[in-house]
């Protein structure tokens, strides 16, 4: 069943020596989150985390009329393989950490957004150390900008209990 199918393929592709590769079947705008780019509509932290530890990739979509019975939705065929060198796990938590909390509040600047992690003044100076603005928003970020962030905010943390 389709609502079981992202926590299934997320359990799937964090243990990285359970798959070389998963082919899915799932409903088409979970596909398109998984694979969303920066920018899109459809990007948000299910494309950050899995990002973090996949290359996620729609093959193709299948209509309704393909299976009895019809569902009321189009379905794409997802294709998950783990990243070839995994991210520093310890990083990666941080980074994917730092996207839960900016895309809990995507209306919110990311320096809002993240304010409950640090203050805001403190964001917004590692945003403009990345090349970002410091009004930028969660959904502007890549994953490689959440990492940056959690790197900054870990080196930050160390200098202020200095």
């Amino acid at each position: 069943p389709y609502n079981v199918a992202t926590p299934i393929l997320l359990a799937a592709i964090e243990e990285p020596a359970a798959i070389s590769r998963a082919v899915a079947t799932v409903q088409k705008e979970v596909a398109q989150r998984f694979a969303a780019r920066p920018g899109s509509d459809a990007y948000g932290y299910l494309s950050v985390r899995a990002t973090a530890v996949a290359q996620a990739r729609v093959l193709f979509d299948i209509p309704p009329g393909a299976f009895r019975p019809r569902p009321k939705v189009v379905s794409s065929v997802l294709e998950l393989v783990p990243r070839a060198r995994p991210l520093d796990p310890e990083l990666r938590e941080r980074a994917v950490g730092l996207a839960s909390l900016a895309f809990r509040s995507r209306r919110k600047t990311l320096a809002n957004a993240l304010s409950a992690a640090a203050p805001r003044a403190f964001w917004e100076e590692a945003l403009e150390e990345i090349g970002k603005d410091r009004r930028a928003r969660a959904e502007e970020l890549s994953l490689e900008d959440f990492l940056a962030l959690a790197g900054l905010s870990t080196a930050g943390a160390s200098s202020r209990t200095a």
